[in-house]
Parts: C-alpha cells; sequence; structure tokens
C-alpha cells in the first residue's frame, strides 16, 4: 500500500467518525431539546418522552434542522407557549454543544 493509498483511508475513516458522531450528537440534541421544550410547555414525563422519539423519529426524515425548528415552533404554537424563534434556535445551538460534548466524553 502507498502512502497516498495510506492517507486516502485514514481520510475516509475520519469522515466516517465525523458523521457518526453528528448523527448521535443530532438524536441526543433532540431528546435534549424535547426535554427542554417539554418542561417549557408543561408536559408531563410520559409527554415529553414521547416528544423526544418523536422528535428523534422526525428528524431523520429530512436533511438539516429546519424541520426540528418547525416542530419545535408548532408544539409551543399549538401550546399556546410564547417562544422566540431566537430562543428555540439558541436551544437548538446549545443543545447541540452539550449532545457532542456528551458523545465525545463516551467515546
Amino acid at each position: 500500500m502507498t502512502t497516498f493509498d495510506d492517507r486516502e483511508k485514514a481520510n475516509e475513516l475520519k469522515y466516517a467518525h465525523e458523521e457518526e458522531l453528528t448523527f448521535k450528537a443530532a438524536a441526543r440534541r433532540n431528546t435534549l431539546l424535547a426535554n427542554w421544550a417539554g418542561e417549557e410547555i408543561g408536559y408531563s414525563q410520559e409527554e415529553t418522552e414521547a416528544f423526544a422519539e418523536e422528535l428523534v423519529k422526525f428528524d431523520l426524515s429530512e436533511k438539516g434542522y429546519e424541520d426540528v425548528f418547525t416542530m419545535l415552533s408548532e408544539k409551543f404554537a399549538a401550546a399556546h407557549v410564547e417562544m422566540s424563534e431566537h430562543r428555540i434556535r439558541k436551544a437548538m445551538e446549545q443543545k447541540m454543544e452539550v449532545a457532542r460534548q456528551e458523545i465525545i466524553a463516551e467515546m
């Protein structure tokens, strides 16, 4: 195997690792977001757990994070809880950072 092949293989492994980390962090972020939103809305523990499962599955249906933002916005609106776009996006950002740190710590 040549040095070029070794580098290519290393880059492929690094990319696969990053993709796995991003996937796991997004799922964890969605659970954290559901817990936060459930508390803000006043969901019971069972409702929050069901919402977390729903949000994780829902995020898999579309590429990107706008679908998560939209779902959170709709849940707040349906519950008549005033929540600004900025606050939702800030929570998404913060929860993603926490999720990434937790996933890295587990590795």
